[in-house]
């Protein structure tokens, strides 16, 4: 029960200190063999929800980055908008259907009649990421003083922080999206959202990313039988971006993957790659 609570702690801890801190607790839910089972599963909140930030202001900043000045969709107005013009959107949710360290999703529908998962990326996240970066740093710097190691984990530190700053890069996610799926179609159950880049902020700067909305569920909400099946599929998936394409989903932890309703597995957030050879 004491390490419970310590991992409850923890969580809100890293959460209040920045993206960066959230990231290292997502990779410590998946090592129990370090911080202990209590404290994994407590951490392991933030692998699928984190305090969201103001929906209006995710609202503004979507308006902003697509440069449109009507409302999102019909009765779903923002701040300086012209309501006169016509809407983005067929449909829009007005609060964030999910949120984590570096954005927050809401549902929306395109006039096609698609329905879509808008992320809005948090204000601020790349400054903060770089604050993160030299605080951790010094982190390192002063372990490493008081506990001399042959490892230089300024340098683990710096390449994992360079990593979630191309997290923020929306146009880097989507094409490391298109490659997933060119690379892994042939296994027939790997489920990659289509991005839209036309409902997508300029590239380089962009703070806004639309991509399909996929239905399904989380591999701990299955029944046994189907959780034994998609855990499976998730093994095969992983073993082959090791051992065969090379081309690796970084971040596989549970908050992204789902299993669809028409038994495929889908792989989500493509913001954090690697290659291995």
């Amino acid at each position: 029960e004491s390490q419970r609570q310590r991992g409850s702690v923890l969580t809100k801890a890293l959460e209040s200190l920045g993206p960066a801190f959230v990231k290292v607790g997502q990779t410590l839910a998946q090592r129990p063999d370090l911080v202990g089972d209590e404290a994994a599963e407590a951490m392991k909140v933030l692998q699928v929800h984190a305090t969201p930030f103001s929906d209006d202001l995710a609202m503004q900043i979507i308006a902003d980055d697509l440069g449109h000045d009507g409302p999102l969709a019909p009765g779903v107005p923002c701040e300086g908008c012209d309501p006169t013009r016509p809407p983005l959107f067929r449909a829009f949710s007005q609060k964030a259907i999910a949120s984590a360290s570096l954005g927050q999703v809401y549902k929306a529908t395109t006039h096609e009649g698609l329905d879509v998962a808008v992320k809005v990326q948090r204000p601020g996240v790349a400054r903060q990421l770089a604050l993160d970066w030299i605080s951790i740093s010094f982190l390192a710097s002063v372990y490493q003083f008081f506990v001399p190691s042959l490892n230089d984990y300024s340098l683990l530190v710096n390449e994992a922080v360079r990593n979630m700053l191309l997290e923020v890069d929306y146009h880097h996610e989507a094409s490391n999206a298109q490659e997933f799926e060119r690379r892994h179609a042939f296994l027939g159950f790997v489920r990659v959202p289509k991005f839209l880049l036309q409902y997508t902020g300029p590239q380089g700067t962009a703070r806004v990313l639309t991509m399909e909305w996929i239905v399904g569920r989380r591999i701990s909400d299955l029944p046994r039988k189907l959780g034994r099946q998609a855990v499976q599929m998730a093994v095969q998936a992983c073993v082959v971006q090791l051992l065969l394409t090379g081309n690796v989903h970084a971040d596989p932890h549970e908050g992204n993957l789902l299993f669809t309703d028409d038994g495929q597995l889908a792989f989500l957030d493509f913001g954090l790659m690697d290659t291995v050879e």
